[in-house]
């Protein structure tokens, strides 16, 4: 059956009349009766008795009305929602995050995407920087938050801060660091990252400076791995100055205060997708988190 069967069937048993009918619904009289009639075939049930004032439901007609008037009421309901929709963002982006929620300030992120787009649908996948970068890159994340400098040219980066990182050491290292210079801390062990990875560029800039090479001493990628690794007495590695202090001051490790290295912190997404209304949203609610009240610069990806 059709609704427009459902709205001619309605329309006659309110009015009872079917030139009437036909006048509310701007159709001939034949094409209500024939409305009325396919249905009667469909259903194989008799819905009015017809005489010569009008017509008058039957049993059954008296019966499926409610149902009726509800299907027309579910269709208003449907289409009055669609027609909120028009000019509403839809669809569905996969976001890359990193490090710990709260320092990429992904629940004021989220929240505002909610607030502005509630048609939105956003998947949140976690990992390590050089995991987001590659997932941009090949289309398997829509965007992603991460960090150090981004060299891929289809690949667009809007920097949102500069991090400071901190050289730290196990706790019973204090000693040996305290005055230790670069060529004392070159030659210690040391926690070292995958290749590309934002804490390696940091560690080879560095060291680089002072032409000097590292002696590595085993390999991890997430930071609370290599927290963990340093806090155990295996090497020295880069941790974030704000977890630094801290973790100094609960005493995990120690510091070595003759480097402070940095890196950026930036949203990324292909540059092919730069108009994209999705992408244009996210990066909206990004700016106005991290960058509202200063320069909104866009870092160029060479």
């Amino acid at each position: 059956m059709e609704i427009y069967q459902i709205r001619t069937f309605v329309t006659v048993a309110e009015h009872g009349n079917l030139t009437k009918a036909a006048l509310l619904l701007h159709v001939t009289q034949p094409a209500v009766s024939g409305h009325l009639k396919s249905l009667e075939v469909t259903l194989n049930l008799k819905l009015f008795e017809r005489s010569a004032t009008g017509v008058k439901l039957t049993k059954a007609g008296h019966a499926l009305l409610p149902k009726a008037q509800a299907i027309l009421a579910a269709a208003g309901e449907f289409r009055n929602l669609a027609q909120e929709l028009q000019g509403q963002l839809t669809g569905k982006a996969r976001v890359g995050t990193i490090l710990d929620p709260s320092f990429i300030r992904l629940g004021q992120f989220m929240s505002s995407v909610l607030d502005r787009y509630p048609w939105l649908e956003i998947e949140l996948q976690h990992g390590i920087s050089t995991w987001a970068i590659e997932h941009v890159s090949d289309g398997s994340l829509d965007a992603a938050f991460c960090m150090g400098h981004v060299n891929i040219p289809h690949v667009q980066a809007v920097n949102l801060t500069e991090m400071a990182y901190r050289v730290v050491a196990p706790p019973a290292w204090k000693d040996r660091i305290e005055h230790a210079d670069w060529a004392d801390i070159a030659v210690l062990p040391w926690i070292r990252t995958p290749k590309m990875s934002p804490h390696l560029q940091m560690v080879n800039e560095m060291f680089a400076h002072h032409k000097l090479e590292p002696f590595k001493v085993v390999e991890a990628a997430e930071e609370q791995t290599i927290k963990s690794l340093i806090t155990a007495g295996v090497g020295l590695g880069l941790m974030r100055e704000d977890l630094a202090f801290v973790a100094q001051s609960a005493g995990e490790v120690c510091v070595w205060r003759k480097a402070r290295p940095t890196t950026s912190l930036s949203f990324i997404y292909l540059r092919e997708r730069d108009s994209d209304p999705v992408i244009t949203a996210m990066e909206n609610v990004v700016r106005k988190i991290w960058l509202e009240g200063g320069a909104q610069s866009r870092a160029e990806s060479a």
